[in-house]
């Protein structure tokens, strides 16, 4: 195995981490613990193909969401402010069309960070319809956590965010985008 790891994590804690790795030859993948027992859950989200039509576009981040009610200003689209997730609560946050991100814009790379957890919880990212039965970030209580997601978007430009438990702030801090 490699000299890197992808996901860190203490006892106790439940950690997600998106990775984008090549496959074997027969199309598989392996994980590697190094020290203890641990579960783990391989959510498939998407892949590459020389033959996709998809291209990527990187941009200087820009910060499209923060739900903070002192949400840092100077911010080109906020559309967020004051709008904590409470339990079992979406948020549809538009990316197309904003800033750096065009109109027509089939997915996006983006940071989002869950902070201010009343509750230990999990976000779902994704572009609206039916909800995935998966994480894309976990955290405890008043942690301040971040993961990289790569979702495609609605028809409409969205992706929508689903809070588990408590009540949680979001920021989504988009770094790019496919066509």
């Amino acid at each position: 195995s490699p000299l890197a790891s992808n996901l860190n994590w203490s006892a106790g804690e439940t950690r997600a981490n998106r990775v984008v790795i090549p496959l074997s030859a027969t199309g598989a993948l392996e994980v590697y613990n190094d020290l203890g027992a641990a579960d783990v859950v391989v959510d498939v989200n998407g892949y590459y193909s020389a033959s996709s039509p998809g291209l990527f576009e990187a941009v200087s981040p820009l910060r499209i969401c923060d739900t903070r009610p002192t949400a840092v200003t100077g911010q080109s689209a906020n559309q967020c402010t004051g709008r904590a997730l409470g339990a079992g609560g979406t948020l549809p946050v538009q990316v197309a069309g904003l800033a750096a991100v065009p109109a027509g814009a089939a997915a996006v790379v983006a940071n989002v960070t869950a902070t201010d957890g009343s509750l230990a919880s999990y976000f779902t990212v994704y572009p609206g319809g039916a909800r995935p039965l998966a994480s894309d970030l976990n955290w405890g209580v008043g942690d301040t956590v971040p993961n990289l997601v790569v979702c495609q978007l609605s028809s409409a430009g969205e992706l929508e965010v689903f809070n588990d438990l408590g009540t949680v702030d979001l920021v989504v801090d988009v770094s790019g985008w496919f066509t």
